[in-house]
């Protein structure tokens, strides 16, 4: 049987890798499935809440979404360097946090909590501890166990919410060498 392809086993590196993200190894939230997609679609959200694992919906979830390879420049007659972008998105249903911690405002005040020390993660505490989770694990191994010469974290979007999950988009730049093909 042929090896897959360096973008195949890259994508499948970080599909791993992203899965493997849990509370008992150090992490704020535990992973509790990844899916490899073509893009991100709303019915994957509302499936991770309706499809139950272990009798109950998901919590944390990721989608994985290949983008297209770019030679950038020939490395040598044997092999070419490409750009690979890939993204990563992680969301946390943010009704784990959003229960009762803080009242409801009245007229143009806002009521605080006594003590704010009790006050449930706000969305961007959550976001900010997902996106530490991911690039924590994916900074473990940079080379991707040796299938990537250069990784570059890209912009992140951390203001992303979807029917009620607290989301957070982390795009890579992956570098790596593909050797040329035989004529």
């Amino acid at each position: 049987m042929p090896a897959e392809s360096k973008h195949e086993q890259i994508a499948e590196y970080v599909k791993t890798a992203v899965a493997s993200i849990s509370v008992a190894s150090g992490a704020w939230y535990t992973i509790q499935a990844v899916a490899r997609v073509n893009e991100p679609l709303v019915v994957h959200w509302n499936e991770a809440r309706e499809r139950p694992l272990g009798g109950r919906p998901l919590d944390v979830f990721a989608l994985v979404f290949p983008g297209e390879d770019e030679s950038i420049f020939d490395r040598s007659t044997e092999s070419a360097t490409k750009d690979m972008l890939l993204g990563i998105v992680v969301s946390r249903w943010s009704e784990l946090d959003r229960k009762t911690a803080v009242a409801e405002p009245t007229g143009a005040e806002l009521i605080f909590p006594e003590n704010p020390g009790d006050a449930l993660p706000s969305m961007w505490t959550v976001q900010n501890r997902l996106m530490k989770d991911l690039k924590d694990r994916l900074a473990l191994d940079l080379t991707f166990g040796g299938l990537v010469t250069e990784l570059l974290f890209e912009h992140e979007n951390r203001q992303y919410i979807v029917n009620g999950w607290d989301c957070i988009h982390l795009p890579l730049l992956i570098r790596y060498h593909h050797p040329r093909r035989a004529s």
